[in-house]
């Protein structure tokens, strides 16, 4: 290699801290130990895999290249899997420039604050309930809005509330029920007026409202036949409000609503 392209390469990596490489069972193995040779050369460190071993299982075709073998070599050094199971299409010009900046390791402190923003969404219940509930609190405590605390409405087939003997039933079972068949649904929501929510199904594909759509509840109208809440700051509701006003921002061809 010349000296301008190693030149090169250290200016193209110089920021650089990480290397997302999409498809990344698809690389050939030489291509991989290439990969690693250059960035060996812009960062000046030693090679991913470089350590001298002596395999005493899966030997190396003896057709393969010595870069083939790095490659190989390289590749097993990997012990961590991420599977991705749905793929949605980047329509925010925001979020685009944010990750065209973000391939490139140049993201600015303004990114940094938008990510602050961002809802934090993990498949684990436990965790992402108390980052919501965390939240949530903090949202209250510097707003002075109130937080209610919604029970789910649990009925039977054709839409009767259920008896003494079902809720008795229901409560000594809980949690071990099918989560498919219990649709993953809590038994209480906590929600304040200015809270950000999150819409997780697909509700409305030609207007946008859509697994992972963001809105702000604006108005929380409790039933008629609650108690007085006085200058409580948590108030647990006896029935679900009705109405809660979310504004959803990016309906598709119309304002926000």
């Amino acid at each position: 290699m010349g000296e301008q392209a190693k030149v090169d390469l250290i200016r193209f990596w110089k920021w650089l801290r990480y290397l997302i490489v999409d498809e990344y069972s698809m690389i050939a193995k030489a291509f991989l130990a290439l990969l690693s040779r250059n960035i060996t050369i812009a960062k000046g460190q030693r090679p991913v895999g470089s350590s001298p071993s002596d395999r005493l299982y899966h030997p190396s075709s003896p057709k393969d290249t010595p870069l083939m073998q790095a490659g190989r070599q390289i590749y097993e050094e990997f012990d961590t899997v991420v599977v991705l199971k749905e793929q949605m299409r980047v329509t925010d010009a925001g979020w685009k420039d944010f990750l065209h900046r973000l391939r490139y390791g140049r993201n600015t402190h303004g990114d940094m604050e938008m990510l602050d923003t961002l809802v934090l969404v993990t498949p684990r219940h436990a965790v992402r309930r108390q980052w919501n509930e965390a939240s949530l609190r903090e949202h209250c405590a510097r707003t002075g809005r109130r937080l209610f605390i919604c029970p789910a409405e649990q009925t039977v087939p054709g839409g009767r509330a259920l008896n003494l003997w079902e809720r008795h039933e229901l409560a000594s079972h809980s949690g071990r029920g099918s989560r498919k068949r219990r649709g993953e649904l809590p038994l209480e929501v906590e929600i304040a007026v200015g809270a950000q929510v999150l819409v997780t199904r697909n509700v409305e594909t030609d207007l946008d409202i859509t697994n992972g759509a963001r809105g702000e509840i604006v108005g929380i109208v409790v039933a008629e036949d609650e108690p007085d809440f006085g200058t409580a700051t948590v108030v647990r509701l006896q029935k679900q409000p009705r109405p809660v006003s979310c504004r959803l921002p990016r309906y598709r061809s119309l304002p926000s609503a």
